[in-house]
Parts: structure tokens; C-alpha cells; sequence
């Protein structure tokens, strides 16, 4: 049986003399598979009614790390990127947009409900 386990996935992990069943084999795969499903089944771009092309790019714990719009021709119009505090609340986003930075700073309570937003523009 695994004396341990990956802090992500949950994977079992065998020390040099635990026993393996078949079934804990399985389970990692399982597990596996399912992350690898969830991660293929993220959006990686929408098209809005403009035609503006949305593209997303995610950080290794399936949080968006930022979104790019495009115009139909490829031109890149506004890049938000994301910032997280240790507990997965969005901490910062920062758009450019027409060579205006605005990076706003995102508050919470002890309970983590958004109290407040400060918004800096340079």
C-alpha cells in the first residue's frame, strides 16, 4: 500500500518497501486521465459577436493566467494578465489597451468576499 501522496493529484507514491495493489495503479491513472481530460476541455479562445477573437492561457492549476483579444486581423488590442494570492483569490489583473496600463488590486475580508477594488492607470 502507498505511504504517500502527491500534493496535486492525490497520486499514490510507493516508498522502497510498501506493497502495490493493482487497484491504486488504476486509481493514479484514473486520476491521470481525468486531469489531462479537464485540462483539454479548457477554452483556449471564443469569438465574440465583433469577431474579435478572445485567446486564454492558463497556469499549471487551471487558473487563467491571462486573455489576449485580437481583431480580425490578428492585432492585438488588450492583454489582461492575472496575479494570485496563496489562497487562489485573483490578487492583481493588468490590461493594456491601447498603450494605457490600468492594473487594478483586488481586496477581501477574512471570510475571502471581495471588500474592494483600487485601480492605478499609467
Amino acid at each position: 500500500m502507498a505511504s504517500n501522496k502527491t500534493p496535486n493529484l492525490g497520486l499514490d507514491v510507493w516508498a522502497e518497501m510498501d506493497y502495490f495493489k493493482r487497484a491504486e495503479l488504476n486509481n493514479n491513472f484514473n486520476k491521470i486521465d481525468t486531469s489531462a481530460k479537464q485540462q483539454a476541455e479548457k477554452v483556449s479562445s471564443l469569438v465574440g459577436v465583433n469577431e474579435n477573437t478572445f485567446i486564454y492561457t492558463y497556469l499549471s492549476d487551471g487558473s487563467v493566467q491571462s486573455i489576449t483579444e485580437k481583431d480580425i486581423s490578428g492585432n492585438t488590442l488588450s492583454t489582461t494578465t492575472f496575479t494570485y494570492k496563496t489562497n487562489g483569490d485573483v490578487g492583481t489583473s493588468i490590461l493594456v489597451r491601447d498603450g494605457v496600463t490600468t492594473t487594478t488590486q483586488y481586496n477581501y475580508d477574512s471570510n475571502g468576499n471581495l471588500t474592494s477594488t483600487v485601480n492605478t492607470i499609467s
